[in-house]
């Protein structure tokens, strides 16, 4: 990777919502409820 785009900083704070399992849960349930977008609906 640093070849191609040179020193990079990841996000790896625990603390950061972003983080993880429960951070993308949590970014997800953010974009459905706040930014009024449509859950995907899967078939059982």
């Amino acid at each position: 990777m640093r070849e191609n785009y040179g020193e990079l900083t990841l996000n790896i704070d625990p603390d950061s919502i972003y983080t993880g399992a429960l951070g993308g849960a949590t970014f997800a349930w953010r974009a459905v409820v706040d930014d009024g977008k449509v859950a995907e609906s899967r078939p059982n």
